[in-house]
Order: C-alpha cells, then sequence, then structure tokens
C-alpha cells in the first residue's frame, strides 16, 4: 500500500525563490515560529493559511506560492495541544 500523502501549501519570501524548500532562510533568521540555527519550513493545509503567515510582518508582495506534496516528512503540527505544549 502506498504510503499517505499530504498536501500543504507555502508562500515565502520571494528572495529565496532558487531554494524553496531549504529552510535557510528561516535557519538565518529565525522566524515566528523557530529559533535561529535550525532550518524550517512553513507551511499550512489550506493556501489562505499559508498566505496570512506571510503576511505576518512581511511587505513583499507577491510572494510566491507553492503546493507541496509530501510523504514520510517530519512535520510538526501546532494546531495539535499536545504538540505545541512539548515545542515550547
Amino acid at each position: 500500500m502506498p504510503e499517505p500523502r499530504l498536501t500543504l501549501w507555502r508562500a515565502f519570501v520571494p528572495s529565496w525563490a532558487h531554494l524553496p524548500l531549504s529552510g535557510e532562510g528561516a535557519a538565518r533568521f529565525g522566524g515566528r515560529w523557530n529559533p535561529i540555527g535550525p532550518p524550517a519550513i512553513y507551511a499550512a493545509r489550506e493556501l489562505s493559511t499559508a498566505w496570512a503567515e506571510y503576511n505576518q510582518g512581511f511587505v513583499q508582495h507577491p510572494a510566491p506560492i507553492a503546493q507541496l506534496k509530501l510523504s514520510g516528512a517530519r512535520l510538526a503540527d501546532l494546531t495539535d495541544a499536545d504538540t505545541w505544549r512539548s515545542l515550547v
């Protein structure tokens, strides 16, 4: 049986369009949910949520938006209270 796939949306700063899945921007500058150091990719289950997250403090418009099809990825679901508590 094939692995289940998850569709996520990602809006990101245009200057990272050449490496949209690197997480390097978050590693260099940190983000709303991660410290400086570890790479992180911000993505959402809904396109509207990805766009809202992108607009938290950014003024660059328009944003490149990517639809991600993932399987076997390590994800942190920040909508789950137990996951959230384990990370803060």
